[in-house]
Parts: C-alpha cells; sequence; structure tokens
C-alpha cells in the first residue's frame, strides 16, 4: 500500500472540475444551437461522449492522483449557462429551419401563395416569362402561379434556362441572383422593370409569410419545451427516495446518539 500511494504521489494534481464541465456544456451548445443544420450530430455527440466516460473514469483512477472528495448538491452556475443555451436553441434551429434552406419556402410557402395554380394561358412576345422563352412556352411572367412566383428566386447560371455565358461576363465563375443582378439591373440583358416591380411584390409577401412561419415554429417549440419540462419531475424518484432513505438513516442515528448520551449521563449522575 505504501508503495502504491507513493506512486500516487508522483502522478500529476487533479486540477477540479471545470474542463470537464466546460467541454461538455461547450458541446451541448453545438448540439443544441445548430442540431437543425445537421441532425447526427447529436448521435455522434452520445457515442463521443460514452467513450469519454470510460476514459474519464481511467484517467482518474491511473494517470491522476486521487481527488479529495468534495460533496455538491447541484452543478452551480453551469445549470444557468445550460438553461440559456436551451432557450436560445429554440430561437436559432427556427431560424435555420426557416432561412437557411429553401425547403420550406418552396415547397409550402409559395404553393400557399400562389394557390397551387398551373401556368397556362395565352402570353405575347411582349409578356413572356424568360423561362418561357428559353424553353419554348406560353407562359406570361404576370400569371400568378408557383413557378413564377420561384423564378424570382433563380440564379443565372444556376438554371438552364439563364446559362451564365450569354447572360454573365466572360470569365464569371459564380452565380449571380435572377432578381437583383438581371430582372432590376439596368445594365443586364434580363432587365425588365415591371417584371422587377412584380417580383419585388412577391418576394415581399414571401419575407412575411416566412416571418410569420418562424414566430409559429418558435412558439410550437417553446410550448412543446415548456410542456416535457413541467412533465418531467425535477428529480428522478430513485433520487428522491435515496434521499428519504439517508434522511431516515440520519434520524435514527441521531435519536439512538440521543438515547445513548441520556444512559452516560444517567449513569453518571448515579455514580456520582
Amino acid at each position: 500500500m505504501i508503495e502504491r500511494i507513493s506512486e500516487e504521489l508522483l502522478l500529476p494534481r487533479f486540477t477540479g472540475t471545470f474542463d470537464e464541465f466546460n467541454t461538455k456544456v461547450v458541446q451541448f451548445g453545438f448540439v443544441a444551437l445548430f442540431s437543425a443544420a445537421l441532425p447526427i450530430v447529436a448521435a455522434a455527440a452520445a457515442i463521443t461522449n460514452v467513450i469519454e466516460l470510460r476514459a474519464d473514469a481511467y484517467k482518474v483512477l491511473h494517470l491522476l492522483r486521487r481527488p479529495r472528495y468534495k460533496g455538491s448538491d447541484g452543478i452551480g452556475q453551469w445549470k444557468a449557462i445550460v438553461e440559456c443555451l436551451s432557450w436560445f436553441a429554440l430561437i436559432i434551429n427556427a431560424l435555420i429551419l426557416c432561412y437557411t434552406s429553401n425547403a420550406l419556402r418552396d415547397d409550402w410557402v409559395i404553393p400557399f401563395l400562389s394557390g397551387g395554380e398551373s401556368c397556362g394561358g395565352a402570353a405575347g412576345a411582349a409578356d413572356r416569362s424568360d423561362e418561357a422563352a428559353a424553353l419554348g412556352l406560353n407562359i406570361s411572367w404576370a400569371a400568378d402561379c408557383e413557378r413564377n412566383w420561384k423564378n424570382c428566386y433563380s440564379q443565372i447560371g444556376g438554371e438552364a434556362w439563364l446559362p451564365g455565358a450569354q447572360y454573365l461576363a466572360a470569365g464569371a465563375s459564380t452565380t449571380r441572383k435572377y432578381f437583383e443582378d438581371g430582372l432590376c439591373s439596368p445594365g443586364s440583358l434580363l432587365y425588365d422593370p415591371l417584371h422587377c416591380d412584380l417580383c419585388s411584390e412577391r418576394r415581399q409577401h414571401v419575407a412575411v409569410t416566412m416571418a410569420w412561419v418562424f414566430i409559429g415554429i418558435e412558439h410550437v417549440l417553446v410550448i412543446t419545451k415548456l410542456l416535457i419540462r413541467l412533465s418531467m419531475p425535477s428529480k428522478p424518484n430513485w433520487v428522491v427516495a435515496d434521499e428519504a432513505h439517508n434522511e431516515f438513516r440520519k434520524e435514527k442515528f441521531e435519536k439512538e446518539a440521543l438515547e445513548k448520551l441520556a444512559l452516560l449521563n444517567s449513569s453518571d449522575a448515579l455514580n456520582a
């Protein structure tokens, strides 16, 4: 035992739990705030935590001096930090869902605003959309249909009917926005002030609707979080049972100690 203690004294001291909590809280922040962008990261974090659990146990048992036991009734200020991150996560994930992906806009909002109408009707040479002119379709850009709404968000050089070789400067290596750099740019071959105004109005409708969708998603997440929080006990049942058992044992020991003290006092009084 003395040899083992001597060897352990040569090991570095345990510096405390700050670094351990810090890494876990940072990891929780990344998972909670950005899981909507990469959902699989939650599973990856769980796997790494299981591995790190055993690695930390080995580190404390074999690579560091045995730390002194210090009792605690919680994790201190880390709890407040985790709570703040969990509330911020609701807003951040709702923003990610609404504004970093086009799926919600193209698959839900635009079909709703356009009424799901199909593009059609007679179109003259003056009001044929750029897509219709390129693809040989008889579609007017003024038609209130899903395709025309989506075209306001197209990219020059990113669509077959908007070839970069025709509408972008020679040597251009990136796409440009059809609305800002085409329809509404006087120097562009795609410039059309009337179509620009109509697309501007449609984009405003989409922006307002997306804002309401964001508010709706955020409220649903907040209500869900509150319901889960109310339905879950603050302490697990086994913790409550252990605390009650410890309290019972404490009262029992105190009662036995008082009885022994009373017997000693009575015996001393008789001896006197």
